[in-house]
């Protein structure tokens, strides 16, 4: 049992000297900036309303309508949530529902599931991704090839890279090799 402990340990060793020798400089300390009423208001607004909800009953279009009440509990909340690390346990939960999306309706492959979150955890998320995202950027910790979920990318810039690449290749006589996959029905 203990060999087993101390190969583990070299391992994850192991791939932390990996990470570090991928990036050049080290990882800073997450500056966490406090959650204001202001920016829990202001996610509140970019929500759609919708009148869909949680197991809880209560809907984007409620909390839009009590926005005013409820930024300054939420923005508490949010405030001890982030820097503990702690995502509250009630807030994991989610209703499953099964969405067609095209094809043989009584096939349930041709179904997606959704999940119905509570809208605290929604906004508690937008919070930390919001923090979690100015760290990447400030640090620059992603790759320059990463296009997905960033700001100021999109898919034409990822478009616009590889034919770019290719195109270079060609002009230096070069070989190109290309793997596509298309996952329409990821499961």
């Amino acid at each position: 049992m203990a060999d087993e402990l101390q190969i583990q340990t070299d391992n994850d060793f192991s791939h932390i000297s990996l990470l570090k020798n991928a990036y050049q400089k080290d990882f800073s300390q997450t500056n966490i900036i406090p959650v204001t009423e202001g920016e829990i208001h202001s996610i509140i607004c970019s929500l759609k309303a919708k009148d869909s909800s949680g197991y809880d009953g209560f809907s984007t279009k409620k909390q839009k309508m009590c926005n005013s009440l409820l930024s300054k509990p939420l923005s508490y909340s949010c405030n001890k949530s982030i820097p503990t690390g702690v995502f509250p346990d009630c807030l994991e939960y989610a209703i499953i529902k099964p969405l067609f999306k095209n094809g043989d309706r009584s096939s349930i492959s041709y179904y997606r599931p959704i999940s119905l979150l509570l809208v605290f955890s929604k906004i508690l998320e937008k919070t930390m991704h919001s923090r979690l995202n100015q760290h990447l950027s400030i640090n620059t910790i992603l790759a320059t090839g990463q296009y997905g979920f960033r700001k100021d990318q999109s898919t034409e810039h990822a478009a616009y890279t590889l034919i770019n690449g290719i195109l270079q290749a060609w002009n230096n006589k070069l070989q190109v090799v290309g793997i596509f996959c298309v996952l329409t029905k990821a499961v």
